[in-house]
């Protein structure tokens, strides 16, 4: 398990296939995403025999709210997915991913603190030297979000992802291991 200020991570369970699968294939998420098919329960449940703990070059977690929100009887609860994934152990870097599926979560910092979780496991345990991601030009709610965290913009690849009836860039950002860890300090 993974702790970090406002969510857990944990290992994907057999048990939260069928949402997570509900929420790659919700149209909302999946425009934000590369996997561009309906994802069916044979390939969920592939993915999880093979991917989700049996890979040494990929790590899977499940994203779970650390509090209840406040005023409610609610205990924590899954909100998403998060990965490093592309792991190179030579060259000490990876790709991250990260998705919140439960549309109550947005908005409130949830991703930010899975994702700076995530980094900073990829950091401090895994020895990676570089985190890096692709974020869809159009998605400038996450982008912010990334910056905030700070990650950089390495480059833009050009008309890389056709969506809704046209082309759009595709943003490689990136995080070093130096540069999260002086953002860390000076919290």
């Amino acid at each position: 398990m993974l702790i970090g200020e406002k969510t857990y991570l944990t290992c994907v369970q057999a048990s939260s296939l069928e949402k997570l699968r509900e929420w790659r294939n919700n149209p909302k998420i999946k425009q934000f995403m590369r996997e561009y098919r309906e994802i069916n329960e044979e390939m969920q449940k592939k993915w999880f025999e093979t991917s989700a703990h049996n890979d040494k070059f990929q790590l899977h977690f499940e994203i779970w709210t650390k509090e209840p929100p406040l005023h409610t009887q609610e205990k924590s609860k899954l909100i998403g997915h998060c990965s490093l994934t592309k792991i190179n152990w030579t060259y000490r870097s990876a790709e991250f991913g990260v998705l919140i599926g439960d549309e109550d979560s947005h908005g409130q910092g949830l991703g930010s603190d899975a994702l700076n979780t995530l980094i900073g496991h990829g950091f401090l345990q895994l020895n990676l030297h570089k985190v890096i991601g692709e974020v869809f030009s159009y998605n400038e709610r996450a982008l912010s979000a990334f910056y905030a965290l700070g990650f950089s913009k390495e480059c833009i690849l050009r008309s890389a992802k056709f969506f809704d009836g046209k082309y759009h860039d595709v943003i490689l950002i990136s995080i070093l291991e130096d540069e999260w860890k002086k953002l860390q300090e000076k919290k």
